[in-house]
């Protein structure tokens, strides 16, 4: 709980040099932007670390698979699965 000036005689703790502190009353109106800003923070920094972190990429021959392979595989599951939105195909994973 923070603490807040008040009158004197109205706190509940004795101040220093004759203040008073008593109990600070939630902003409610503040409580929203306090989210959203976590949230924009929290996006922020996870795009930060995804762009600085990469992973090892190398073409389907170089590591002994079929680029055919994989491409009909993609192409059967686009048409089989309802909501596939993206496909990374990740070796020793």
């Amino acid at each position: 709980m923070w603490l807040r000036p008040t009158a004197p005689g109205c706190g509940l703790a004795a101040g220093i040099r004759g203040v008073r502190f008593g109990p600070v009353k939630p902003n409610r109106a503040a409580f929203p932007l306090a989210v959203w800003l976590g949230v924009i923070l929290l996006a922020t920094g996870q795009a930060i670390l995804a762009a600085t972190i990469s992973l090892p990429r190398a073409t389907p021959e170089s590591q002994g698979i079929s680029s055919a392979a994989i491409r009909e595989f993609v192409e059967t599951a686009d048409k089989q699965v309802n909501t596939m939105h993206s496909f990374m195909l990740v070796r020793h994973g």
